[in-house]
């Protein structure tokens, strides 16, 4: 038999001696019971001794692996095993084995802990996402490019019924509301966007409702729909004047769903294109917006809502859902506004304090994160106006710069513009703060 360098060299000749050195898997050359050859990567993560100058054993081998390497002639082998690194920490591994020759086995190990930790970070995210679309006070769903239903949050199971599935022909056969679902549906499946009334008969009593779909895109090609039912009946049975209700119903739904699909298309254009990040701007929208509506619902106003309570349950639940590990602290004179510009400055907020996470010092007890946001009510040009304030501590290298490269002050600016209001941004003795100003 060879002896270990020649059949080193040999394995080396056959396979390619530039691709084993630049893989980031592990491969090992087993001879019988004797490890004859191993490339860089598997010294790395396991440090086995060279097989030029001491023999290392398959028996250690399969120790390191957690596996029992097959033998025998056969296609290849792929095994999902937790390893033991250099270090002794485990890790996830997929261990691929085959037969070269009689005795002689190659076996390859692909570290998986970043493949692990992603889908372990993607599955939370799109838990913690999927749990604010279930809290969501009204008819929300989602169907996918042949129209079949892919998802219905609580309130729509409970309205219609498990509908998933199903396509549109399949739930009704009211020729009236088909027609109405089937110009709608076309309509979006081709780009555009639907807002409108419809009415349902449901247990025998009319509800109508504010219906919105829009489509869902990916690349310029429209993959479903994602649509939207809020049940307007008892607004309709106790408004005075129709024109008043339906103008301060357009403000309640007005650019919400859309300030979501323009966060997604945001982060698909951007260059490096970041999902967690993406996944948790969605987020913090979504809460801003849920709390605007739960306000009005618990409360006995229908038209505005109280800045200070708002604001501060806003913190409560950026900090809860998305462990912020900050500490925020909201002081606001007696102020009210509109609902119209309580979810673009509930949004804009939202952003702040995303960006106070991301990039604040932990500098308060135990290691959180102090955030002061304040709220004035002043004069301004036009007239009564609001003045907010967010600041956090901050490194001795952070600039305002910092944020608006990573998107945050232009949405902010943007959703600004909407309240004919403006930001500005300046970093003092290590104090990052953002100012809102806008009319009342």
């Amino acid at each position: 038999m060879e002896d270990a360098s020649e059949i080193s060299l040999g394995i080396q000749s056959r396979i390619g001696p530039a691709f084993l050195e630049c893989t980031d898997d592990a491969v090992f050359y087993v001879c019988e019971t004797t490890i004859v050859y191993q490339n860089k990567r598997a010294t790395e993560l396991f440090g086995l001794p060279d097989p030029n100058t001491a023999d290392a054993t398959v028996g250690f081998l399969e120790e390191i692996l957690g596996i029992s390497i097959p033998q025998g002639s056969g296609s290849c082998v792929s095994i999902d095993t937790t390893c033991r690194g250099i270090d002794g920490a485990r890790f996830p591994a997929i261990v691929r084995t085959t037969t070269v020759s009689d005795g002689e086995r190659i076996v390859i190990v692909r570290d998986q802990s970043d493949r692990v930790a992603t889908e372990e970070s993607l599955r939370r995210r799109s838990a913690q996402l999927t749990a604010t679309m279930e809290s969501l006070p009204f008819d929300f769903w989602i169907n996918d490019r042949d129209n079949r239903t892919l998802f219905q949050n609580r309130y729509s199971l409970a309205l219609w019924g498990d509908q998933r599935g199903h396509t549109p022909d399949e739930v009704t056969d009211d020729p009236e509301i088909l027609k109405e679902w089937h110009r709608t549906n076309a309509l979006v499946f081709a780009g555009g966007v639907h807002r409108g009334e419809i009415t349902y008969t449901i247990d025998g009593k009319d509800h109508t409702f504010r219906n919105i779909l829009a489509p869902v895109q990916d690349d310029g090609e429209t993959i479903g729909i994602v649509g939207l039912n809020i049940d307007i009946t008892d607004y309709l049975d106790v408004a005075n004047d129709r024109e008043i209700l339906l103008r301060e119903l357009h403000h309640r739904v007005k650019n919400n769903l859309q300030i979501i699909l323009s966060t997604i298309a945001y982060g698909r254009d951007t260059d490096t294109f970041d999902p967690d990040r993406l996944l948790r701007r969605i987020e913090n929208h979504v809460h801003a917006i849920y709390l605007v509506h739960e306000q009005l619902y618990i409360g006995n106003e229908l038209s505005t809502i109280d800045v200070g309570e708002y604001l501060r349950n806003l913190g409560a639940s950026l900090d809860e859902a998305l462990s912020f590990r900050s500490r925020i602290q909201v002081r606001s004179e007696p102020v009210t506004i509109p609902i119209e510009k309580a979810v673009p400055l509930g949004i804009a907020v939202a952003e702040l304090l995303a960006n106070a996470a991301q990039h604040g010092n932990t500098t308060g007890p135990g290691g959180t994160l102090p955030i002061a946001v304040s709220v004035q009510s002043r004069t301004v040009a036009t007239g009564n106006g609001l003045y907010l304030f967010v600041e956090n501590p901050v490194g001795g290298g952070y600039t305002p710069a910092s944020f608006s490269t990573h998107g945050g002050l232009a949405i902010v600016s943007h959703l600004l513009d909407q309240l004919n209001g403006w930001v500005s941004t300046s970093c003092s003795h290590n104090t990052f703060t953002a100012s809102l100003v806008f009319p009342l």
